[in-house]
Formats: C-alpha cells, structure tokens, sequence
C-alpha cells in the first residue's frame, strides 16, 4: 500500500520536467538555410508582425528597394519589428548571410532600426531616407581565383590594417572626451553635507558631437562605436535656427552649431510633437536656441526627438 502510495506521487514528479523540456523546444527557433536562428512565432506575434515580413519585405525597407508610397503600411510594421531584440539580429543574419550586406551596408541597417523605434510616420521616413541613403559600392574588383596566395596575403594585410587603425581611432578621442558621454552632475550642500546630483542628461555639446565625429574621417567602424554611445541618450545643445518645417504630424527644427557659415555648417534635425507648432514657426534663421531631446540617430546629421526649446535673446 504505501509503496503504490509513493509511485503515486513519484510518476506525476517524473513526468512534468519531461513535459516541461517539451514546453521549452517548443519556444526555440528553428535555423533556416542561411544558418540564422528564427525567434519563436510567438515573438512575432507578440510584436505584431508576421515573419514571412521580415523574411522578405523587411531588408527592401532597408535598401531603399519598396515603394513606401505604394506600401506606407510597411514603415509600421518594420517599426514594429525593430522593438524586441531577438527580431532586430534575426534580421541583421539574413542581411549578412543571405543578401550579402558589407559591414558598412550592417552599420547602416543598425542606424535605420534606431530611427525606425521612433514610429515615424511614412512620409518622416522619406525624409530621414533621402538624407541617409543606403550605402551602394560600386567598382568593386573581381578577386581572380587563380591567385590564392596573393589574395591571402592581400587579407592578412587588410585585417591588420583594420586593427591598426581601430587602434588610432580609439587613440583619436581623449579620456576628456570619452567623459563627455557621461551624465551631468551638480554638487548641493544639504544639512548632512555635500552630495553630486546626477542629471539624465550627458556632457555633449552640439559643437563637441561634430568635433569628435570629424576625427573619424571615412572610418564607418569608429563612427558607429561612437553612434552607439551617444543614441538613446539625452543632451542639451545650443545652436542656431537653420529651417523649421512641418513634415506629416510632427515639426522639424534644423540647428547648426554656428552662424558663420549656415549653407556649409553641419546640421541636426529635431524632431517636435505639433503642439509646439506655433512657437517653432515664431523661431526665424538665425536664432539662438538651447534644445533638449534624445539623440535618435547619429552620423553626419544626427537626429534627435526633441522635448524642449527655449530661444536666447
């Protein structure tokens, strides 16, 4: 009696960790033909998407290669599926490993997917395209088979090129202006002494971004080290009024660093809800502003979200 009692309880026991490696495999992805792992259905679901969009019409949002004005649906649905991460490296795989992207072409994808979390309406997405275009190398030489060991040799001298100057880029930027990445901070004296207040807001200044992204020159790696570190942060730059526009639902603010040379200054787009419609159109060339708002994508022309503006008279 006792010992059917105990088989009683012990089989349920025996059975459910078994049932529960079943759940689990049942959570994996399978790897396609390209060697890249499929997040699980449900994370498509989750998000919104179905994965035969990100198998096929995702990559053309990419290069630019779908008619947004056709298909305006596809700039949601690709905002959709840059949200959860396991999505965003799926995607990144099948460019590397199935449409053949260069690293420049896998940097560029990692800009777009952080401009596409910001939900931009199609026509914001025309425009953000149009001033960052999808890198296309043309000219490119045809390695002669036949020629094997001068190609390895030609490898083994482009790989240590790269680390060479991965090394003098890094070298590029100071400890001083490593620290500017870092968040602002106040001290304030209170009864029980002095304490640092740290802000949500880093050290940046507008003129220091173009400063430290000029030293890179055409070394795309470094840019994107950089990019990376600088997106999704805040800042507060001060600048000067180039242009204000309305594009779809949301008003565009054009800021330079200086007002010496307006046509040839680099430039930063700002990104403001409607609300603020009226005060961004009072704003004329020239202006002096202070902005805040959180960096959306780096490069030559970064562009940010704005939160506040206030004009220096």
């Amino acid at each position: 009696m006792k010992l059917k009692s105990l088989l009683i309880i012990l089989i349920p026991l025996l059975i459910l960790p078994c049932q529960g490696c079943f759940l689990i495999k049942e959570r994996v992805g399978k790897t396609d033909d390209y060697n890249c792992k499929e997040p699980p259905p449900d994370v498509f679901t989750s998000v919104g998407i179905d994965i035969n969009f990100a198998k096929s019409k995702f990559s053309k949002v990419v290069t630019g290669d779908i008619d947004v004005k056709v298909e305006p649906e596809v700039i949601s649905l690709a905002s959709k599926a840059v949200t959860d991460d396991r999505i965003r490296n799926y995607l990144q795989c099948l460019s590397r490993h199935r449409d053949g992207f260069t690293v420049e072409q896998i940097g560029y994808q990692t800009i777009l997917a952080a401009f596409m979390q910001t939900n931009p309406s199609p026509e914001l997405f025309l425009e953000w395209q149009k001033e960052n275009p999808f890198p296309v190398f043309k000219n490119l030489e045809i390695e002669d088979p036949n020629h094997s060991t001068d190609r390895k040799i030609s490898e083994d001298s482009n790989q240590s090129d790269t680390q060479e100057k991965t090394k003098e880029s890094r070298e590029l930027i100071s400890s001083q202006e490593l620290n500017l990445l870092n968040p602002k901070s106040r001290v304030i004296e209170t009864q029980k002494g002095f304490y640092r207040i740290y802000s949500d807001t880093i050290r940046l200044s507008f003129a220091q971004y173009f400063k430290i992204f000029s030293k890179f020159g055409d070394r795309f790696l470094e840019q994107e080290e950089f990019g990376a570190k600088v997106r999704g942060k805040k800042v507060e730059w001060k600048g000067y009024v180039y242009f204000v526009g309305s594009i779809a639902d949301r008003i565009r603010l054009i800021i330079i660093p200086d007002n010496l040379n307006m046509s040839s200054a680099p430039k930063a787009s700002v990104y403001y809800d409607k609300t603020l419609e009226k005060k961004l159109f009072s704003l004329r060339r020239g202006d002096e502003v202070v902005i805040s708002g959180v960096v959306s994508a780096s490069g030559e022309h970064p562009i940010l979200i704005g939160k506040t503006f206030e004009v220096i008279i």
